[in-house]
């Protein structure tokens, strides 16, 4: 999964105001980091019990794609919902 340049761009697309702080304050690798093991808990949540080829990829691509797809909206949105919480 390059769900990490994924999360960067959706970042950038969706708070490029956050992308900038986080860049500039140094945190920007932190939230990656972070977002990215998020993003792989989910993926390997909604992929469990899938068949897979033997380097570990889920052999059905609709459902790897579904599951990227989900992960990064799951962690995008997140984002977005704290963002707006925040004073």
């Amino acid at each position: 999964m390059q769900i990490k340049l994924l999360l960067l761009t959706a970042l950038r697309d969706r708070d490029p105001r956050q992308l900038t702080e986080l860049s500039r304050d140094g945190e920007l690798d932190d939230w990656a980091n972070v977002s990215l093991q998020t993003a792989n808990e989910i993926y390997s949540q909604l992929t469990k019990g899938a068949e897979r080829f033997p380097n570990g990829l889920v052999k059905d691509p609709a459902l790897r794609l579904s599951a990227e797809e989900q992960a990064l909206a799951a962690v995008t949105d997140d984002l977005l919902s704290r963002e707006r919480s925040d004073p």
